[in-house]
């Protein structure tokens, strides 16, 4: 999403801050391997404000709707991520200390491109393990992983304990002749 920024650097009538409500669709990059895919419109009250040559872009109120797996069951749901704030600056040039974000604005244009950011923000957002209600999952996928059998935990200690035993029945055994 390209947001026109050039009434913050406009010579007469500069405005200190922009606002707008939007609606956008995120464009996933190619490689996307988040575990949350958007299936519906990013919403948000978008403020743009400018600090001297660079400008904060603030986001209240975001919320997207996004297929996302199970945990548990693998079963696919539709849920709604949602978000009270998100911020970037968009810089005019690059600044002293630099990570590895590039987050610029197009001079030519006094333009910027918000889809990284909102890329970003959407994967920060995302839960690392979705796990739905219980009544929602698949009874028959957890009826299988609940059979799966368990693989005997091999620990030192338990280990040790066995090799004391052996120890104490040989010493019960060399006493005994």
């Amino acid at each position: 999403m390209i947001f026109n920024v050039g009434p913050l650097f406009a010579p007469q009538e500069a405005r200190k801050e922009l606002k707008q409500d939007i609606a956008v669709e995120v464009a996933l990059p190619s490689n996307w391997e988040a575990a949350f895919v958007p299936c519906g419109v990013l919403r948000a009250k978008l403020t743009a404000v400018r600090m001297q040559n660079d400008v904060l872009v603030l986001l209240k109120n975001v919320s997207i709707a996004g297929e996302i797996e199970c945990g548990k069951c693998f079963k696919k749901e539709v849920i709604e991520l949602a978000w009270e704030s998100s911020e970037q600056i968009f810089y005019a040039k690059k600044p002293k200390i630099w990570g590895e974000e590039e987050f610029f604005i197009d001079p030519s244009g006094y333009k910027i491109n918000l889809t990284p950011f909102l890329q970003q923000e959407i994967a920060v957002h995302t839960p690392l393990i979705f796990e739905h209600s219980p009544e929602k999952c698949d009874p028959e996928v957890l009826q299988k992983l609940r059979a799966t059998p368990k693989m005997e935990e091999s620990t030192p200690f338990a280990e040790l304990k066995n090799l004391l035993q052996i120890e104490k029945n040989t010493q019960k055994h060399k006493k005994s002749k």
